[in-house]
């Protein structure tokens, strides 16, 4: 090696020992480290709080920890900051970790970054930024609901009066009724089954059910009113304590209470209870009683129909024992308490001492009383009253009575009396004794004598008479009527005859007092033992001015075909008229036929033709008119009036008319259909009636109006209207459809505001089928009776039948007022409902064991199946009951051993607790499975809770 290379060498190992050592004693920078562990939470919620957590390594031991937030260009005066001294704790080694806990800020907030610096002993530093996500918004915390109680609760709520539909609770001993609600599963209180989650009141204190008083609840105890519900649609009231309920001196309950309580749209029924055993009046009562529930105004009331056992003086019939009973009525009001309506006591098939009572009837109905009970009729003669006369206003008091009684005579004759009294004054009477046989010449007896009188409202004088003929085999009977209707008048003949018991004709001839005739004659003949039966007939009209007539005769042969009925194989009909000549014959299994001929051509159209149906035969038919009446007629204008309305009908058209006022002034028709002076009268002409009404201002001179009819005009009658119509309904007709449903036709008056409710009404049964009608304008001539086209409103509804009550239903019609009151009801028209069918037998009975369980299963009946009634009995001694609705089909019977055998008994049920024929199966001990092969593996249903 050289001299020169061997220097070098020496000059870089003395430089390196040199600059090494500096290095080594020299601070070092490079020695402070900083590593993040991040932010928690990253990103943060608005508003909150993260924090930054990071490790340190210095050089040399003690350091310092300094956080900056959070602005990177500014640690002089930072919003936030941390600093850990050389003194502290946590920074007396070489290594630590240190967190920093900031607030984020809003959302918008700038500048999101944390500046770390560390300074070690040495005056070694180093620096760091770490930046944070933006904060997030604020998830609002998810709210826990709380699990439902399974028993019930109290809720805020304790009303002194609750209402349902057709009734009113009202405390009346200063508590209230408190509202609870059932929990999730269900209950039975009081008596009362509650659904899960029903709404129910309770109450300790007394109160008054729709004028009913109810004492005090037993100490211990209370009511429990449970709210409507679909198997209890009126609500359900009871309590399991024994209670007396009374209204007045009669106790209507004595014992539990558990009513479900009716529902409607203005009326319903509760279901029959028996009354306990008491007296009214001094007479025993007793029995079962139906309460009618109603809501009418605003006012809730029920009423009690009481059925009452009369004295010992009457008798079943003569010689015998046996009480005999009557019906009276006490009704109660929510705000008027307790009041006995009316009563109606009626004796049938009776007897005192020896003298047989046929008959006997006492009625009382006070002013606006419930049409619960119907006056007492007059005995029948032919199958009608021996005398009709018009109703008195419900809002009379009356007092009626009636008896037929049967004389201890050989031809056992009935004598009858009746009488009423209306509004304090005598309203009607008679009498008659029929069956007399009285002789009066050889093979001529006197049958029957009577006599009727009807003096209010409207007058009725009708005489009886009756002869029998041939030691009675013929017998005759005639009357004579004469009745004023308002201004008009008529006097009617009717008899009827008869041939062994056996009815063969009746006729009638009226003859009006504005000479128009009316007459009907009916006749029928058996043939060939009464298999072969003739009926036939004639009516119609003869009108002198403008002189008209209608004949219509009609003649059919029937058979008698026992339980299948009597059909008619042929009939006839025929038409004489002043227009022409029609006839019509129909035959069983061919068909119809008809034609008609004119007297003279028609302007349009044939003059005569035939073809298939009857129809050809009505186009020579005239329709029966109006009764014609004086071509110049005279009318009161009351003082005071505010309005007045003249109607006057006319023949074929609206008459043309001359009015004059008792000053003289005079005013007429115009050529057209309206005519007026705008300020006094207004004259309206109404073809489809056909009818001129004449509206009078209120200024209008009071005293003697006259209405003439003018030239080419005819006046048929008048209606004179001082004061507002009251709201009519009374036309109606009604028919079956082919699906099952029924069709009703109304044909009404209403005042303005006035709606109209329907409802079937039955034995025990209410179907509401409308409310609120108003109806439309009537078309093709059709009106309410007594009205004007225009004041006529008809409407046309489908309904199907509710299931109940088999026979007469009636449709009633209840008109209301703009404020819910009531105005009138009317019974419209009715129909017969068949009875309904009874559930046949429960198909596809077993019974499967499972485990300690037996399900007992079944199949659906269907038709009219509201429930199954099941009955098991149990080797072990049980005897089990099980009621399901008819949407389930299993009952799961509860520790069974397997040793036990189980026999079950099932019936399908009708709404109303009917039902049908019996289905059993038995369960052998030991066996899993007894019933139909073929369903052994099928899946079992849910089964269900009784009822």
């Amino acid at each position: 090696m050289s001299v020169r290379p061997r220097l070098r060498a020496a000059l870089l190992a003395t430089l390196l020992a040199v600059t090494g050592s500096a290095i080594v004693a020299a601070p070092s920078h490079a020695a402070v480290e900083i590593l993040s562990r991040g932010f928690a939470p990253d990103p943060a919620v608005e508003g909150g709080q993260a924090t930054l957590t990071v490790d340190v390594t210095v050089g040399q031991a003690p350091y310092i920890v300094e956080f900056f937030c959070c602005d990177a260009t500014n640690i002089d005066t930072p919003a936030q900051t941390k600093v850990l001294q050389e003194t502290s704790p946590e920074t007396q080694g070489l290594r630590g970790t240190h967190a920093f806990t900031f607030d984020v800020g809003a959302a918008g907030t700038p500048n999101r970054t944390v500046t770390v610096r560390v300074t070690d002993s040495t005056g070694a530093q180093q620096r760091q930024a770490l930046t944070f996500q933006p904060p997030t918004r604020a998830t609002p915390p998810v709210p826990v609901t709380p699990p439902e109680p399974a028993g019930p609760t109290r809720v805020e709520n304790c009303p002194k009066t609750v209402e349902f539909t057709l009734v009113r609770l009202r405390t009346t001993g200063g508590s209230c009724w408190q509202e609870m609600r059932a929990g999730t599963d269900a209950l039975t209180l009081g008596g009362v089954a509650l659904e899960p989650r029903q709404r129910f009141f309770q109450t300790a204190d007394r109160f008054v059910l729709n004028g009913i008083p109810f004492p005090a609840a037993p100490d211990g105890t209370t009511y429990v009113l449970g709210a409507p519900t679909q198997r209890a649609p009126g609500g359900t009231l009871g309590i399991d304590r024994s209670i007396e309920v009374k209204l007045g001196p009669v106790t209507v309950l004595r014992g539990q209470l558990l009513w479900k309580l009716p529902s409607g749209t203005s009326e319903g029924a509760l279901p029959a209870i028996t009354l306990p055993a008491g007296r009214l009046g001094g007479l025993p009562i007793g029995g079962q009683v139906q309460a009618i529930f109603r809501k009418r105004a605003g006012r809730f009331t029920t009423s009690f129909p009481i059925s009452v056992t009369l004295p010992s003086i009457f008798r079943p019939s003569p010689g015998t024992t046996g009480a005999i009973t009557g019906q009276t009525e006490i009704s109660t009001d929510d705000a008027r308490g307790v009041s006995v309506d009316g009563g109606r006591i009626e004796v049938a098939n009776a007897a005192i001492g020896k003298v047989a009572l046929k008959n006997l009837c006492f009625s009382y109905l006070s002013a606006n009383v419930s049409r619960s009970f119907a006056a007492c009729e007059p005995p029948s003669l032919n199958g009608a009253p021996a005398v009709q006369c018009t109703p008195p206003s419900q809002r009379q008091e009356r007092f009626d009575g009636s008896v037929l009684i049967g004389l201890p005579t050989p031809s056992r004759a009935d004598f009858a009396a009746y009488g009423g009294i209306a509004g304090g004054q005598f309203a009607y009477a008679g009498g008659f004794v029929d069956n007399a046989r009285i002789p009066l010449v050889q093979g001529i007896t006197l049958e029957r004598v009577g006599f009727g009188l009807c003096l209010r409202p409207d007058v009725v004088v009708r005489g009886d008479a009756g002869l029998g003929f041939a030691n009675g085999l013929v017998r005759g009977d005639v009357s004579v009527t004469y009745a004023e209707q308002g201004r008009t008048f008529f006097v009617e003949a009717a008899g009827f005859l008869r041939v062994a018991d056996i009815p063969v004709g009746n006729g009638r001839v009226r003859v009006n007092s504005n000479g128009v005739v009316d007459f009907d004659v009916n006749a029928s003949v058996l043939l060939a033992g009464g298999f072969v039966q003739i009926n036939g007939g004639v009516s119609g009209f003869v009108q002198p001015r403008p002189f008209l007539f209608n004949l219509d005769g009609r003649v059919a042969l029937c058979l008698n075909l026992g339980i299948f009925g009597s059909p008619c194989v042929a009939q006839a009909s025929a038409t004489v008229s002043s227009l022409g000549i029609g006839g019509c014959g129909e035959f069983r299994f061919i068909g119809a036929f008809s034609g008609f001929f004119f007297y003279q051509t028609p302007r349009n159209g044939k003059r005569f033709d035939f073809g298939a149906g009857c129809g050809f035969q009505s186009r020579v038919r005239i329709a029966r008119p109006r009764q014609i009446g004086p071509q110049e007629l005279t009318f009161p204008v009351p003082p005071d009036n505010d309005q007045y309305v003249l109607h006057v009908q006319g023949v074929g058209k609206p008459p043309k008319i001359l009015v004059s006022s008792p000053t003289g002034r005079t005013f007429q028709s115009g050529p057209d259909a309206q005519t007026t002076d705008n300020a006094t009268f207004l004259i309206v002409e109404n073809p489809e009636a056909p009818e001129t009404s004449v509206f009078f201002s209120k200024d209008a001179v009071a005293g003697g109006w006259k209405v003439r009819a003018l030239e080419g005009s005819q006046l048929a009658g008048a209606e004179f209207q001082a004061e507002e119509k009251r709201p009519t309904v009374v036309a109606g007709t009604i028919r079956a459809t082919r699906d099952g449903q029924r069709e009703l036709d109304l044909r009404y008056r209403l005042r303005e505001g006035d709606t109209v409710t329907l409802d079937v009404i039955g034995k025990d049964f209410q179907q509401p089928i409308a409310s609120g009608l108003r109806g439309r304008p009537c078309t093709g001539g059709r009106r309410a009776p007594g009205s004007t086209t225009a004041e006529s409103r008809c409407r046309t509804l489908r309904f199907r039948p509710a299931f109940g009550y088999e026979g007469r239903r009636i449709v009633r019609a209840i008109v209301l007022d703009a404020q819910g009151a009531e105005q009138d009801r009317f019974d419209v028209t009715s129909y017969m409902a068949p009875a309904p069918a009874t559930p046949r037998r429960t198909p596809a009975l077993r019974l499967v064991r499972r485990g300690s369980d037996v399900f007992a299963v079944w199949g659906r009946t269907g038709g009219n199946t509201t429930r199954y009634a099941a009955y098991a009995t149990l080797g072990d001694g049980r005897r089990l009951g099980h009621t399901a609705p008819a949407d389930c089909l299993a009952w799961r019977i509860g520790r069974v051993r397997r040793d036990v055998p189980v026999t079950l008994r099932i019936q399908s049920g009708r709404q109303d607790i009917r039902f049908g024929r019996t289905a059993s199966v038995t369960l052998r001990a030991g066996a899993s499975y007894a019933g139909p092969r073929a369903l052994r593996s099928a899946r079992l249903p849910r089964a269900c809770a009784s009822i």
